[in-house]
């Protein structure tokens, strides 16, 4: 009978690491120009940092930790020349990863963290948006996205007060816009100090509100007209203002004498004359007044029931009040027929 042959322990299987299989069948990289590729321009010193953030994300993502690997995917979605400037770097060769990203930085000198932004990028964007003008809610949109992290890192290093960031953002509207805009401040915010600026969130609410309630088409907007008169008084474009104005007098003549029938109606004191009706004055009734030249300005509000003597006849008026009128006697009144 043979001898016992022990037999040799089983040898236990080799350990495959399961992240290292499924790096082994990885997608390669992505291509240049694909959509999931990072993006550098030269022109844009601040997208440095996005750039090699981008870099970093993909090397993670597709385990790739050689030195040598690294800095050539690096260079692969960039232009040729920036690629070949970075590639005569000579930590390119001689250098790890880290460093040869440290000599890259060197080339765009820039603002550190420390000095992203200026005070004189604040004033260039305030001086660009004045000469471009704000005609839209989208114009001010951009006006307000760009000013506002500007002036909030201003702010957090000690470089802009908040008066100074009210003054510049108003600093940034056309003056002829300005002027609309701080009448619509005028009659919400009456208390006002006009020592102060207005704060800047109040501004772009008026000038949203501005932009909203401003007909694009001013050949649309409707002059109000006297109560009582009929269509057929309407005045053709050809008509010399002259005559307008001798029509408007036509027309407000005849609601006097409307009035002159109906005086006897209404409410009386004592004494037999009728009770004046009680007056006010509203801020928030604003009109969109059309010049000739195409501008438009604001109303300041409506005052009602002002008293007007015409030839011995009191006619109670509903007058919409205007900033500099340009005629003594306005026809953007209407009379109140009670």
């Amino acid at each position: 009978m043979p001898p016992f042959t022990p037999r040799s322990p089983l040898t236990p299987p080799e350990f495959v690491d399961p992240f290292a299989m499924a790096n082994a069948h990885a997608c390669p990289m992505p291509a240049r120009g694909h959509s999931s590729a990072p993006l550098f321009s030269p022109d844009q010193v601040r997208e440095l940092k996005c750039y090699f953030a981008d870099m970093d994300h993909l090397l993670d993502n597709y385990a790739i930790v050689d030195e040598a690997a690294m800095k050539r995917h690096t260079l692969r979605y960039l232009d040729v020349e920036t690629s070949e400037l970075w590639e005569e770097l000579t930590e390119y060769t001689a250098g790890t990863h880290t460093k040869w990203r440290m000599a890259i930085f060197k080339l765009y000198p820039g603002p550190s963290d420390d000095r992203k932004y200026t005070v004189a990028d604040l004033d260039k964007l305030v001086s660009e948006r004045a000469r471009t003008g704000l005609s839209s809610v989208e114009d001010l949109g951009k006006y307000y996205r760009t000013f506002l992290p500007i002036t909030r890192f201003l702010e957090t290093k000690g470089r802009l007060s908040a008066r100074e960031k009210h003054q510049k953002f108003i600093a940034g509207f056309p003056e002829t816009v300005w002027h609309k805009v701080v009448r619509r401040l005028e009659i919400v915010q009456p208390n006002h100090d006009p020592d102060d600026p207005y704060p800047m969130d109040q501004v772009r609410s008026a000038a949203e509100w501005l932009f909203h309630s401003t007909t694009p088409s001013y050949a649309s907007m409707a002059m109000p007209r006297a109560t009582g008169v009929t269509e057929s008084a309407h005045v053709p474009s050809t008509v010399k203002l002259e005559d307008t104005m001798v029509r408007m007098g036509e027309q407000l003549a005849v609601v006097v004498a409307a009035l002159n029938n109906q005086v006897g109606t209404g409410n009386t004191l004592g004494n037999g004359a009728p009770a004046a009706p009680p007056r006010g004055y509203n801020p928030t009734v604003i009109l969109n007044m059309v010049s000739a030249n195409g501008a438009v300005d604001l109303s300041l509000g409506l005052a009602w029931n002002v008293p007007c003597e015409v030839e011995g006849i009191t006619v109670y008026l509903q007058v919409h009040v205007i900033r500099e009128p340009w005629r003594t006697i306005s026809y953007w009144v209407t009379c109140l027929t009670f």
